[in-house]
């Protein structure tokens, strides 16, 4: 029970968050199930191109 209280307290307000930055065009989705080199470098991109770098 204090698990599940506490993953509600962390996920409530996600849809709300998720919902701010797709307005802002700032939201990317990352699949984890990758190797963490190839995370890291979609990550990198986006953020890069997020900037103009």
């Amino acid at each position: 029970e204090v698990f599940h209280e506490r993953m509600k307290i962390y996920t409530d307000p996600l849809a709300e968050i998720q919902a701010f930055y797709t307005d802002k065009n700032l939201l990317k989705v990352i699949s984890g199930e990758r190797a963490l080199e190839e995370v890291v470098s979609e990550m990198e991109g986006f953020i890069k191109s997020s900037i103009g770098a």
